[in-house]
């Protein structure tokens, strides 16, 4: 069915339009990407129907009365898109239609006859009527809506082939235009920006500027008329028509009319244009235009200097710097940012090497002249800092994109760290002397880049040695800067700094405190900048001081040095004794952050002292000065108690004396009666410090708290008296353009809007009151005390505006008034934890400060008041809410702080499921309602949750049978609040509030009750209460816990008609509703109620009814096609919970992944969005297309992960990867996109490909990388942008640059990580290969290679991932030596490779973990590759030399080039190389390798006493409960109290390694630790060796790989006799085994083999100690119980044995592993049942017999076999031996004997009988041996069994069993072999004569002799020589040698024929033969 039937026949023509399109776009999307544009005849057949669809639908469209029904301007969007994505395929082979399509569209806009024939009337005349009739009106239509749409589209795709139409379509634009600019009544707010877009986009894309020069007169008419009459006559327009009228201004500025105009003062006027005229007054105001006003201010200076060629790099910074000086505002600064880093961005897309080496400084140097411009100087620090915060941010956006060795030319520039003639020579060098001069914020920018830098590198550039020590010298100059805020900033870079070089730190500190010591002594001038800044920078850096760089007697001397001088000068006041006292109390700061749990107790005492003395002291002051220094002190002393909070856990009593303090504290503050400006402000500061420390304190002391505190908190954020200083420079709010006030207009200045957004858009940071808590669309919760902590509640969170886009942080300083300063409380840095960017750490101005603090301490202490105390509480604060007395804006600040606050209390009440009375909710519900700002939507929002809150805590202190109707009564209230007002924003809070309330009761709210309500008002156009009512929707299905299926389908069929119905939504004819919908926009939450419904219902979205489900499409489909990312990310999401699902059938998955593979393809770079159009599924016209950021980036990526996992790996396809690696150069430190990495790696099922790949990657260049985009940029700049190829072609062709960069070019440090770990990963996924392939042969050097470049790096991740590496090759190499060997020569080289390898970790600097794990991996190395040829090798060598490190000074250890200093690190290494040795010593005795054992055994002497000395002291920390504590002798000594835990972290790794090296020793040569120690010392060290091996077996988990060698270990010291009879003990026993019985049950097979060895061990000591009867039966549980432990594994494995089940388990699969193990266990109990007496052998024996019995009846049986035998073996000698009790195994045999024959093999079934009869049973009957010796014979004479059974009967001759059964077997047998001579063949008879000469040998008698040799020679003497080998005849004759004189007897009873028939085979075989035997002549006379 054609789409105009479709339409023609539906009774829902909108959704039947709206499916189809959909339809056809999954149709399209579906198609395969023909290469070369090669479609076949029938897809281009069906493109074309497609076309022709909808050019007939169009023409229906013109003339049907139906219009209103299928007006949909969402719709056309979607339909635009189909067409031109049509196009795009068809453009090769069916060009034309191109401008067909076109044609047609310009004759609809014209209102041209296009309408479909008519079949009823003659074409003649309906011709004529048509003609006589028509009349153009140039208004909307929804005709000339899609005809514009999808002409503005093809124009923007196709500008190149529609140039000849556009002079015409000019015309019907301007036609339009202009009627509607007649009356209001024309304007279409749609239809208006659709006419102004198609306008845009021809102006941009045409390259014929004559062709404009007409209507652009035309156009600067319009715009002027549309500009008067918004300030004029106060009239609206569509904030997007405004947009795209001063977009299309920044077009006309670029044309050459305009350049001829000011070709003398060009700048001049560009400056005039967006600071005096139309563009800069409306276009920075309004967040939507101001996005686009940046956008046009950097593509015209963006083309004036690359096409044009008419202005510098230089000059158009100027433009910036002067247009950013001179605004007053913060939305013209954030504006030019966003454009500076838009312009920055479109020149390095023509040229990659734009930002290449320096040239971003040349860039920052220009920039931060705004801080030398007049206008700048004089403003206040927090409007300054926020300068700075501009270009933190600009850093961020654009440092990515440059190479770490560009950064580090930066680094070298900015720290002067070159020649200094060549920063003379270089007037362009802006470096950190130069800046000296020049204005301190100059300096702070600077040093933030450098931070930035520094960061960034981490420690890959420390290798630049003269560069590292510059960067030192630099930073510790300005660390002690007369500048405080340079001060504060340098050392903070300082700090990052050091943390890459934590090798400095022990110097620096050091130094600075060997500076402040002499400062201190000093008589002279006290010099305060110097010694603040070191004692600062000594307090950040004790947060580094990690134990193994800085020893602990470094921290102790800093604390002497402090505490000693506050302890003497405690409350001092004098000059220099205050200043003293200060930095005293920074280092005390400092120090609380020092890692060690056993410090800070240590400390506490004397602490508490000092603030006792400090805080609570009634100080008496002389004089302003005084006061001023002793409030200062306690102000440091309230941060010291605020860090030591911070970093300590504490309780209530603790609590208690803190409030204690602060009481006093504050009290003493109220007392003050001094009064001046410096006196408030240090007391406001002291009383902010006392609320921080409250809020750290508030969970202790918030029932208790003081009520005078109380008002006075309430008081600082809702005193109507305060902050009420009248308004300046108010902006209009968003939903106005404003216009600066001229001084001759005489009009009414305009009305401010009264709400939060208003006070937030204020200049300055006043902000009448207002908490900086409150943010655009969230509340900071600072709670923690801790800033860098913050979390925030998300006010208005659907419609978080700029979420997606990069420059939301430039946005959001536009609705920040009050600037966060680090100058404003430095001692942040060292009291909160601190993050990069250090944005959160700072905090505001004091007085906004005490408001936030004062706030958060309200609403903790609140909801534990008293209710009669809150009901007070509210009560002031109603007088402060509505009080007549202070200004508008104050109040609303008053009205955001007071709701702001009582909502955090009301969550608190939430979260702790509090209460509340029900009168104090009625005063707050009450209060809340009475607030009149009903048109500010965060207080709407935030009064709401309230409502909700409110219900929820009265309700909880309601019985039960109350409850509903409370609820019930709160509901109908704001019902009827509904019904009565009709004022929409009224109506807003309380749909709103009705959600809440269900939101927080649930239980006790219908559901129905509050739906209807709000799918009512839903339905209401208004776009307050619609887009509202969606807002309250989306909750209330969040809330929801039982969608059912039909209400989700009405809803999504309700869904599609809110964004397609053009009575609802940002398209339609109003304006008003244009632009409220354009800030809250409807259809964003459309698409996240669709994707909240997709989580919920899941699985059950495939049985919506078929509306549903093609109105589902639809809404899905068309976020794909929008321009909003938030629409089209919510798209995605909607796919990821249907693919979740596996609900692939419901949506066409290409289209999705395209849309994210494209969605990162166009965030490659960061600018200004420039296509109008979606262009995901046409093609870019631009090279920036949209202005997706960062975070879009990290959701794509986490949605592509997640698609892995659902392995969707070969729907991404391969065309992505180079895009992802190009994303990983951008953010290697992000973890999603490292995660995409790993996640693709474990999906790929060719894993070993992805070496190659590895390898490539981990070599290659960052200009590689992006070759690919800057190829794409390039064909998009020639295609659409010609006029730039000459500037492309010229930055191209410069090879001198290019040769340059890329010599240098490499990727970063931090992409090599992930690789390396990808290296890591991949060689465990393909292990198995790789040991079984020759793949590891052809990558070995290269992993080699790489992992070189891992060590080399100064990088401690790099060195440790590297190290990793080998550890896994060095594996291999083991395998594949044990497998097929590797010669001598081969060795030798792998030695070599693994050395070349690992050295370069041996570097300055490096840490001591890397250092300690390399050692370990060369020993692992060494024990692999050994000594060749008993020759020393590099390995050998270094191994040899580090044992120097235990001898000599020990002050300091070396290896290699690495120095460790202090105790800890070197203790660290000392360790790691005893952990070495140990390696080494286990594996030459394991190994039995005696190069290693000869290279190992000298050391011994050494080394033995150094393991048992470190274990020593490991199990003393171990089972130590308290801390350690060595008391120091003298001054402060390395042997300083230190933790516990400090010490045991360096044993954990090594621990075992000692415990396994010296429990093979003892195994192998116990003298060797017998010398060390004597045997009782021995004793009770080897038992608490065990009991913590036992200990930490405990905690096994299955698997584990200690687990093995902790086993291993237990059973080499289980050999001694000692420790088996300490661990007899009964309770030791009882702990042994049920750590055994767990480890049985949790370990695998291997592991159970060990504990079955043990388990012997301690069978045969325990036997071995009680080795007489009455000690036997003392203890004989226990070895009832170790037998338990060994049944038990058998019963893991083979259930049925156990006596209470009775059913067998035909699936129990028995591996080899296991059957190893039964057997293991079974032999155990066999070879130690028999050493029981014989009481207890008996059960014993019949239990094993019931488990035997078990298993032969089972399916696993044959499997088994082997193993039960030697078992059953056992236990019949042993019954044979006590001669009773026979009887058991005749019940055994009976119970088993049908299974035995039916469920055994033959061989098997064989086998047991042989083992029965072989051990002297005879109980069985003579037809079972009869049975039996059929079956023997009839095996024998098959080639596949005969051995077995010539085995068996062998066997069985041997045990010289006296049974009759055995003697009638073989009777039975041999009667048969002579029976059947004739018929044997030689092979058959020589296992015969082997049987007989068997039987003569075995036979003990002579008589038995006798009869067997007589057989014998029966036998053969009927044989044939044919018949006789050679062989045999040859062990007869040694036989008869032996026997001579039986031998003759037997002879003699045979008959003559017979002897001679012998004597004849005999006597040939000796002629033969030549035998010489001395009985020979004997033989050879019997025989004559």
């Amino acid at each position: 069915m054609s789409l105009l039937e479709l339409v023609q026949s539906s009774s829902n023509k909108r959704h039947s339009l709206f499916t189809w399109t959909t339809t056809t776009f999954e149709a399209i999307s579906d198609l395969p990407n023909y290469e070369n544009n090669e479609v076949p005849e029938y897809v281009s057949n069906k493109l074309i129907n497609i076309i022709s669809q909808i050019d007939t639908f169009i023409q229906f469209l013109t003339t049907t009365e139906d219009k209103e029904q299928l007006d949909s301007h969402y719709v056309f969007i979607r339909i635009s898109h189909v067409y031109s994505m049509t196009l795009c395929r068809l453009k090769e082979t069916s060009s034309g239609k191109i401008f067909d399509g076109a044609e047609f569209m310009i004759n609809v806009l014209g209102e041209e006859d296009v309408s479909l024939p008519d079949p009823t009337e003659e074409s003649s005349k309906k011709s004529k009527k048509k003609n006589s009739s028509s009349k153009r009106t140039h208004t909307h239509s929804p005709a000339k809506d899609l005809a514009v749409v999808i002409l503005a589209q093809l124009y923007e795709l196709f500008s190149q082939e529609l140039n000849s139409l556009i002079p015409l379509t000019y015309f019907h634009i301007f036609k339009n235009l202009k009627k509607a600019m007649e009356k209001t009544k024309y304007r279409h707010a749609t239809f208006l920006v659709s006419l102004l877009k198609l306008y845009n986009i021809i102006l941009t894309q045409n390259d014929d500027p004559s062709k404009d020069i007409t209507y652009i007169s035309k156009f600067t008419k319009l715009s002027k008329n549309i500009f008067e009459n918004i300030y004029e006559n106060d009239e609206s327009y569509p904030v997007d028509m405004v947009s795209l009228v001063i977009e299309t201004w920044g077009l006309i500025l670029t044309q050459d009319h305009f350049l001829k105009e000011n070709s003398s003062n060009l700048l001049d006027a560009l400056y005039a244009k967006f600071h005096d005229s139309e563009i800069g007054i409306y276009g920075f105001v309004n967040d939507n235009t101001r996005v686009v006003t940046a956008k046009i201010l950097g593509d015209i200076l963006f083309d004036y200097m690359n096409v044009k060629q008419i202005i510098s790099l230089q000059e158009a910074f100027q433009v910036y710097v002067r247009l950013f000086s001179s605004a007053k505002m913060r939305d013209v600064r954030s504006g030019c940012f966003e454009s500076i880093v838009h312009f920055i961005t479109l020149n390095t897309s023509i040229d990659p090497y734009f930002l290449h080496g320096t040239a971003y400084l040349n860039i920052l140097e220009y920039i931060v002249q705004v801080f030398d411009d007049k206008n700048i100087q004089g403003l206040r620090i927090g409007t300054i800092a926020r300068f700075m915060r501009y270009m933190s941010y600009t850093h961020d956006l654009i440092l990515p994109y440059i190479n770490d060795s560009s950064k580090i030319q930066m680094l070298i520039q900015l720290l002067n760290a070159t020649n200094s003639t060549e920063v003379e020579a270089n007037k362009q060098t802006i470096n950190l002397f130069a800046l000296k001069s020049k204005s301190h914020w100059i300096t702070l920018v600077t040093l933030e880049l450098v931070e930035k830098l520094l960061f960034d590198l981490g420690s890959s550039f420390t290798n630049e040695i003269q560069l590292t020590a510059t960067i030192k010298a630099t930073l510790l100059q300005l660390c002690v800067s007369e500048n405080f805020s340079v001060r504060i900033y340098a050392t903070r870079v300082t700090k990052t700094f050091l943390s890459s070089c934590k090798y400095m730190v022990l110097d620096i500190m050091e130094n600075s405190l060997n500076i402040l010591s002499k400062g201190f002594s000093s008589q002279g001038k006290f010099e305060y900048s110097k010694l603040h800044g070191n004692a600062f920078l000594l307090a950040n850096l004790i947060e580094l001081a990690d134990k193994d760089i800085v020893p602990y007697e470094l921290i102790m001397k800093v604390t002497v040095f402090a505490t000693s001088f506050i302890k003497n000068n405690t409350t001092s006041t004098a000059a220099d004794l205050y200043f003293k006292g200060l930095i005293c109390w920074i280092l005390m700061c400092g120090l609380m952050n020092y890692k060690d749990e056993s410090y800070l107790k240590m400390q506490t005492s004397q602490l508490f002292l000092f603030w006792k003395v400090l805080l609570t002291h009634s100080f008496t002051y002389r004089n302003e000065e005084e006061l001023k220094r002793n409030l200062e002190v306690r102000t440091h002393a309230l941060t010291c108690l605020l860090t030591y909070l911070n970093n300590t856990q504490f309780d209530k009593e603790t609590a208690k004396q803190i409030s204690y303090l602060l009481t006093k504290c504050s009290n003493f503050n109220h007392s003050v009666t001094l009064k001046s400006k410096d006196i408030d402000n240090i007391l406001l500061t002291n009383e902010n410090k006392i609320l921080q420390v409250y809020v750290r304190i508030k969970d202790f002391i918030n029932v208790d708290f003081n009520n005078s505190l109380l008002l006075l908190t309430m008081k600082n954020f809702s005193d109507p008296n305060l902050y009420i200083e009248p308004n300046k420079n108010i902006l209009s709010t968003i939903t106005k353009l404003g216009k600066s006030k001229k001084k001759e207009d005489n009009k009414k200045e305009k009305v401010i809007s009264l709400t939060v957004d208003s006070i937030l858009r204020q200049q300055g940071d006043f902000a009448f009151g207002l908490s900086s808590k409150i943010e655009r669309n969230s509340i900071k919760d600072i709670s923690s005390g801790k800033p860098h902590n913050r979390k925030q509640s998300q006010i208005n969170k659907l419609w978080v505006k700029d979420e997606y886009e990069w420059y939301y942080r430039f946005e959001e300083e536009v609705t920040k008034p009050i600037s966060p300063v680090l100058s404003f409380d430095s001692l942040t840095l060292l009291y909160a934890n601190k993050t990069h960017s250090h944005v959160n750490t700072a905090l505001p101005k004091v007085t906004t400060s005490l408001i936030d603090f004062s706030m958060e301490l309200f609403s903790s202490v609140f909801p534990y008041l008293n209710s009669n105390i809150q009901y007070s509480v509210l009560e002031t604060l109603n007088l402060s809410l509505f009080s007549k007395a202070t200004t508008p804006l104050r109040s609303v600040a008053i009205s955001a702080n007071v709701c702001t606050t009582l909502y955090q209390a009301l969550l608190l009440i939430q979260e702790k499921q509090l209460g509340l009375e029900e009168f104090v909710g009625k005063l707050i519900a009450d209060s809340l309602k009475k607030i009149e700002f009903h048109n500010d939507e965060f207080l709407t929002v935030l009064k709401s949750e309230c409502l909700g809150l409110v219900c929820a805590a009265v309700s909880r202190q309601l019985e039960l049978s109350s409850r509903r109707d409370y609820i019930d009564d709160e509901v109908k209230t704001l019902t009827k609040n509904l019904v009565d007002i009709e004022e929409p924003y009224p109506r807003m809070l309380f749909v709103l509030g009705l959600t809440s309330i269900y939101k927080y009761n649930p239980s006790d709210t219908s559901f129905k009750t509050v739906h209807d309500i709000v799918c009512t008002l839903v339905n209401d156009p208004h776009p307050v209460i619609h887009s509202w009512s969606l807002y309250a929707q989306y909750y209330l299905f969040e809330r929801y816990l039982n969608l059912d299926l039909p209400l989700v389908n009405d809803t999504i069929v309700s869904l599609e008609n809110y964004i397609s119905n053009p009575s609802y939504g940002i398209f339609g004819d109003s304006t008003l509703r244009y632009n409220y919908c354009n800030e809250y926009n409807s259809y964003q939450l459309v698409s996240y109620i669709t994707r909240l419904l997709t989580e919920k219902i899941g699985p059950n979205f495939s049985e919506l009814s078929q509306e549903g489900s093609d109105s589902f499409k639809n809404i899905t489909n068309s976020t794909l096609l929008s321009t909003d990312i938030t629409s089209v990310f919510n798209g995605l999401k909607i796919y990821e919970n249907i693919a979740t699902f596996k609900l692939d059938s419901i949506l066409c998955e290409k289209q999705f992944i395209q849309t994210i593979k494209n969605t990162l393809q166009s965030s490659l770079l960061v600018g200004l969005g420039s296509n109008k159009f979606n262009i995901l599924f046409t093609k870019p016209t631009h090279v920036l297309p949209f202005s997706a950021g960062y975070n879009i980036v990290v959701k794509s990526f986490e949605l592509l992960t997640q698609l892995l996992k659902l392995n969707k790996i070969d729907q991404i396809g391969s065309e992505f990867e180079p895009l992802a690696w190009r994303y990983l150069v951008l953010y290697p430190q992000n973890k999603i996109v490292r995660s995409y990495f790993l996640e693709w790696l474990r999906c790929t099922s060719q894993k070993t490909n992805w070496y190659d790949k590895l390898y490539i990657m981990v070599n290659t260049s960052t200009q590689k990388i992006f070759e690919g985009t800057f190829e794409h940029i390039r064909s998009i700049y020639m295609h659409y942008q010609p006029s730039l190829n000459v500037a492309i072609q010229r930055d191209h062709n410069d090879e001198n640059k290019n040769e340059v960069a890329a010599g240098e070019d490499t990727i970063n440090w931090k992409t090599k990580d992930l690789i390396l770990e990808l290296y890591v990963h991949l060689i465990r996924f393909t292990k198995r290969d790789m040991e079984s392939t020759n793949l590891f042969s052809y990558q070995y050097e290269k992993l080699c290679k790489v992992a070189f470049q891992g060590a080399a790096s100064r990088v401690e991740s790099c060195n440790l991932k590297g190290l990793d590496l080998l550890i896994d090759v060095i594996d291999i190499l083991k395998t594949q030596h044990k497998s097929h060997g590797f010669d001598k020569e081969q060795l030798r080289e792998l030695e070599i490779q693994l050395t070349s390898a690992l050295m370069p970790i041996f570097h300055e600097g490096s840490s001591s973990n890397a250092v300690g794990r390399a050692i370990g991996v060369i020993a692992d190395s060494f024990c692999f590759v050994g000594l060749l040829n008993n020759e020393p090798t590099r390995i050998s060598e270094f191994m040899t030399k580090l044992l120097t490190i235990f001898g000599g000074n020990n002050d300091t250890a070396y290896v290699a080039d690495t120095k460790f200093v202090t105790r800890k690190s070197r203790r660290e290494i000392e360790i790691s190389v005893l952990s070495a040795w140990a390696k080494i010593t286990e594996a030459s005795m394991n190994k039995a390798n005696d190069y290693l054992l000869s290279f190992a055994k000298p050391y011994w002497k050494v080394l033995v006493p150094l393991w048992i000395i470190s274990l020593r002291e490991y199990l003393m920390l171990f089972y130590q409960e308290n801390d350690v504590s060595f008391e120091s002798v003298g001054p402060i000594s390395d042997e300083s109290t230190e933790s516990r835990n400090t010490k045991l972290g360096l044993y954990k790794p090594v621990w075992l390694n000692f415990t396994k090296v010296i429990g093979t020793l003892l195994s192998a040569d116990e003298t060797v630790i017998h010398t060390c120690i004597t045997k009782e010392d021995l004793d009770s060290f080897m038992f608490l060796l065990t009991a913590r091996c036992l200990d930490e077996l405990s905690k096994s988990d299955s698997g584990r790989p200690l687990n093995f060698e902790l086993l291993s270990t237990l059973h080499n010291f289980l050999k001694s006799k000692a420790l088996q009879k300490i661990l007899l003990d009964n309770d030791i026993f009882q702990e042994f085994v049920a750590i055994f019985e767990k480890v049985t049950k949790n370990t695998d097979i291997k592991e159970k083999e060990v504990v079955v060895e043990l388990i012997d061990d301690f069978i045969n000591g325990y036997i071995s100690i009680n080795n007489n009867s009455e000690r036997f039966l003392t203890d004989i549980d226990k070895l009832y119980e170790l037998l338990r432990l060994l049944l038990i594994m058998v019963a893991d494995i083979l259930p049925f044995v156990e006596l209470d089940i009775y059913e067998m388990d035909a699936s129990i699969s028995i591996s080899q592993e296991k059957v190893t193990l039964i057997n293991k266990v079974f032999v155990v109990l066999g070879k130690n049942i028999i050493k029981f007496s014989p009481v207890f052998k008996v059960d014993l024996y019949a239990c094993l017999l019931y488990v035997m019995g078990r298993i032969i009846k089972s399916a696993c049986s044959n499997d088994l076999m082997p193993s039960i035998l030697p078992l059953l073996k056992s236990i019949i000698q042993g019954l044979m031996k006590e001669g009773s009790n026979l009887n058991l195994i005749d019940k055994f045999y009976g119970a088993t004997k049908k299974d035995i024959t039916s469920n055994l093999s033959i061989e098997n079934s064989i086998a047991f009988h042989f083992v029965l009869l072989g051990n002297g049973y005879t109980g069985l009957k003579e037809n079972t041996i009869v049975n039996f010796g059929k079956q023997v014979l009839k095996i024998s004479k098959k080639e596949a069994s005969e051995d077995f059974a010539m085995q068996g009967l062998i066997r069985l001759i041997q045990s010289n069993s006296k049974s009759t059964s055995s003697s009638m077997l073989l009777n039975y047998i041999f009667h048969d072999i002579l029976a059947t001579v004739e018929m044997q063949s030689s092979q058959v008879t020589s296992k015969n004569i082997l049987l007989l000469t068997t039987l003569v040998k075995s036979s003990r008698e002579d008589k038995d002799k006798d009869i067997s040799f007589t057989l014998l020679m029966l036998y053969i003497s009927q044989l044939t020589k044919s018949q006789l080998e050679s062989q045999t005849v040859t062990h007869i004759i040694e036989l008869i040698d032996e026997n001579s004189t039986i031998f003759k007897d037997a002879i003699s009873k045979l008959t003559t024929h017979q002897r001679s028939v012998i004597e004849m085979i005999l006597k040939d075989q000796l002629d033969s033969a030549e035998i010489s035997n001395k009985d020979g002549n004997v033989i050879l006379k019997t025989f004559s």
